[in-house]
């Protein structure tokens, strides 16, 4: 009986903290969101939840799909009132779920690579793990998030292309940086991969931050030029 509750109560701190870490690295990624806030450049949510169920196996499930609810529950909370609306549950709700199946398919899609070979020492299998956990797998929930904004008429449809593409890059990046960033500190063998932790975190952190910056830069431009056409349109009415 003991061992029976000391497994279950491992299991729930496991899925608490897997959502703790989830929510906080989706709350600071959304700073960085495009309207109505739901996609954003950098997901690392993406990459934490792909590694806990590589690792730790499917029971950890409802921690990434309880991560990813209170993330985007954070996104329908009237600050000014404090109200969440059924609305905001219901997308909340949905996207999580394409987010959970998500880190399924792609922890699925990549486990015999790393199975047979834990140290990731052969190139075809680093090659095939970041590529069908992140760009192919991330397919999944860009099409149903965005697809869930759309049906909730949180954007509009013509918005549909930039919305996906940036939730499929954010999501992408998040795995390709944030999966073997987790591998380094928890994946087995340990003395193999902990002989790698600074030369491959670095790069990592490198590309993370050339991504954020890269971001931001991007999205000043892009405000720059509609302040200008705006502006341009103002004076031509005039």
């Amino acid at each position: 009986m003991n061992s029976r509750f000391s497994r279950t109560l491992c299991l729930a701190g496991g899925n608490a903290l897997v959502a703790f870490l989830y929510f906080a690295s989706g709350y600071i990624s959304l700073k960085l969101a495009v309207p109505p806030g739901y996609a954003t450049a950098v997901w690392p949510g993406a990459g934490i939840a792909v590694a806990a169920l590589l690792l730790y196996g499917r029971h950890y499930l409802p921690g990434v799909i309880l991560g990813s609810f209170l993330t985007n529950l954070s996104l329908g909370v009237d600050p000014s009132l404090l109200q969440i609306t059924l609305k905001a549950v219901s997308v909340a709700f949905v996207i999580a779920i394409g987010a959970g199946l998500q880190a399924l398919v792609g922890s699925w899609l990549i486990q015999r690579y790393y199975r047979r070979d834990p140290g990731l020492l052969e190139l075809k299998n680093i090659i095939a793990l970041l590529a069908l956990g992140g760009p192919l797998s991330c397919l999944l929930n860009s099409s149903w998030g965005v697809s869930t904004l759309g049906v909730a008429g949180l954007i509009d449809w013509s918005e549909y292309g930039y919305n996906w593409m940036t939730w499929w890059v954010g999501d992408s990046i998040g795995v390709l940086i944030f999966l073997p960033m987790t591998l380094i500190w928890l994946g087995k063998p340990r003395e193999l991969w902990l002989k790698r932790r600074y030369s491959v975190t670095l790069p990592l952190v490198l590309f993370f931050s050339l991504a954020v910056f890269g971001f931001i830069f991007a999205s000043q431009l892009e405000n720059k030029g509609i302040e200008q056409a705006f502006r341009q349109s103002g004076e031509t009415i005039g």
